[in-house]
């Protein structure tokens, strides 16, 4: 009976300290504070700061105060489409020089669909996206080994809505550092 109730001591001891101690540490780029209902930028651990909220109220993305990109850049594509849009080009170029510019860095480039379509279809497209998207990067002079794709179909979208204005902004590929 003393042992049970010694080990029954030991371990309500042991989740008292384990709740008390945190492993937590600020990393630059961590989000520390955002107001979006007011619209004012987010301000990330590294003191740069993302675009705030557009005209619509959706978060947009952009570079961070210092010129580095911030992860969740976005290329969007039309209705059961893998062809990369002209207007993405500027993006895919950035995306490369920074990329050649650093051999070790990765990025991971997320294909995504609308909700139209059945599931296995809306992750092949993804995928088909993705690697639009990696061949012209990889077109510019970066290592295939720096670019991982996955793609989430449908099952990730960016707005949870249906209607063209929601669909178009769920058919996309995020390109993430």
């Amino acid at each position: 009976m003393a042992k049970q109730l010694f080990y029954i001591l030991f371990a309500g001891v042991f989740l008292i300290l384990s709740a008390c101690s945190t492993n937590t540490k600020e990393m630059p780029g961590d989000v520390i504070s955002a107001d979006y209902e007011g619209g004012s930028d987010v301000v990330v651990g590294d003191g740069s700061e993302t675009m705030g909220l557009d005209g619509e109220g959706d978060l947009t993305m952009g570079t961070l105060g210092d010129g580095s990109l911030s992860s969740g850049r976005v290329i969007y594509f039309e209705y059961n489409s893998s062809e990369v849009l002209d207007d993405s080009m500027p993006l895919i170029a950035s995306a490369a020089e920074v990329l050649t510019g650093n051999p070790a860095m990765q990025m991971r480039l997320e294909g995504h669909a609308d909700e139209r379509g059945t599931r296995e279809f809306n992750l092949a497209l993804g995928e088909r996206r993705a690697q639009s998207v990696r061949e012209l990067i990889m077109l510019q002079g970066v290592s295939g080994n720096q670019i991982d794709v996955v793609s989430y179909g449908e099952e990730k979208p960016a707005v949870v809505s249906s209607g063209e204005e929601s669909w178009q902004k769920n058919r996309r590929v995020e390109l993430i550092y």
